[in-house]
């Protein structure tokens, strides 16, 4: 489809052949502010609001509001007059919550990336629009075939659990004590090896989080803003001097790279080119997750240098993705979250750290999951399970030859 917008156009025919189209009342829409300023209010980027000089950038701005219109029905930015219409894409956000349950992961991060309000954030040529869009349909295509399935499969689950009378205790609120105090949400939060300091990301979501990298002293430190590039980030971690945070980035691009940042405040560099969800699994070893080809992401290892780099663990569909390792306390083994073909999380996985063999899920049976820790003993694996249709926190014991009477070398699991 090729959309052309002629609301700037200029009439050369006809007994209005000197009607300025840019002009206000010469359509619905366009509109011209001092004679410096033209364009349709609702599609109009912030520079090319502002007057100031624009390229492809505001153009790829054009395309996310259409796709957001084609998506919900409704306009990305709106007012009931031109002058409300700009203020809103000026400062206003999107409705995010308007766009459609189903819409693809892949999607709602192309559509964040394409409105960002700083075009140095945006997608430098559509080339990347049109790959997302491209992974996303064929994702699409696979989903619906399994849709019937997978709603079933659901069903039956939840019908399981009722039938068990599972509990569904609350927690006493009492027992927890708040620690940020921003007026938005905050998410993805990691303390430092001495736990005196916390790091999150300033973003409600918990994955390809449109916010800023933050760090604060317990119990009440002002929280201290470290990043300022409005890149989308992922999983900040403390290296194992808490000198210094990790993060994964998602640049205009969609390259994943890992940048690193000082905790007491400096500029970001620039780190592992390729590598997200870098986690220390000792003094000058990491773990990561890394493309192995244009869409299947395994588990690797390497130096902080990157030297001695292996390969951990891979899914074995192409489409598949291996995330988030966390090394055991004991170094033998890595706990992971994996994204399946379909592009919904499954259950937790532990594999050796040799590579020597794929591992076994943890956690209920073919539950989502999609964060996991290690107790410090090692003995407990800590994880958010959707078993019953709805997130929540549990344990399961982890034992191996080394931790219990077992003669086996095998790992075991217990509920």
């Amino acid at each position: 489809m090729k959309v052309l917008d002629f609301g700037l156009a200029k009439a050369i025919w006809g007994p209005d052949s000197d009607r300025d189209l840019s002009q206000p009342g010469a359509t619905a829409d366009a509109v011209s502010l001092a004679g410096h300023v033209a364009g349709t209010p609702g599609y109009m980027s912030p520079e090319q609001a502002r007057g100031k000089a624009v390229d492809e950038r505001t153009d790829i701005w054009a395309f996310g509001c259409l796709l957001y219109e084609i998506l919900t029905g409704r306009r990305a930015f709106a007012g009931n007059t031109p002058q409300e219409t700009i203020a809103a894409v000026l400062e206003q956000e999107p409705d995010w919550r308007a766009l459609p349950a189903k819409t693809p992961a892949k999607i709602r991060e192309l559509l964040r990336l394409c409105l960002q309000k700083d075009g140095a954030s945006r997608p430098q040529d559509i080339a990347a629009a049109r790959g997302a869009i491209e992974k996303a349909q064929r994702g699409w295509n696979l989903w619906r075939s399994a849709a019937i399935v997978v709603v079933v499969a659901a069903a039956f689950a939840f019908g399981t659990a009722l039938w068990l009378g599972m509990p569904s205790a609350t927690s006493d609120h009492s027992q927890w004590v708040q620690i940020t105090r921003l007026p938005d949400p905050v998410s993805q939060p990691g303390f430092s090896p001495d736990g005196r300091t916390l790091t999150f990301v300033r973003s409600a979501r918990t994955w390809f989080a449109s916010g800023e990298i933050y760090v604060k002293k317990l119990p009440d430190g002002e929280p201290v803003q470290l990043t300022h590039d409005r890149f989308a980030k992922m999983n900040p971690t403390f290296s194992p001097d808490g000198a210094s945070i990790a993060y994964t980035v998602i640049d205009s691009r969609l390259n994943w790279d890992t940048w690193v940042v000082p905790t007491a405040g400096g500029e970001p560099r620039h780190w592992m080119r390729g590598a997200s969800d870098v986690i220390w699994s000792g003094p000058r070893q990491v773990l990561f997750s890394k493309a192995k080809d244009s869409i299947r992401m395994g588990i690797r290892t390497s130096g902080i240098a990157g030297e001695g780099e292996r390969e951990v663990y891979l899914p074995t569909n192409e489409r598949a993705g291996a995330h988030r390792p966390v090394a055991s306390p004991d170094g033998k083994w890595v706990l992971l979250t994996e994204i399946g073909v379909y592009g919904g999380w499954e259950p937790c996985r532990v594999v050796p750290i040799d590579g020597s063999s794929a591992g076994f899920n943890v956690g209920p049976p073919r539950a989502q999951c999609t964060f996991a820790a290690w107790s410090p003993d090692g003995k407990w694996i800590y994880l958010t399970s959707k078993a019953g249709g709805l997130f929540t926190s549990g344990g399961s014991g982890f034992r191996t030859a080394n931790l219990s009477s077992s003669h086996s070398d095998s790992p075991r699991r217990r509920a």
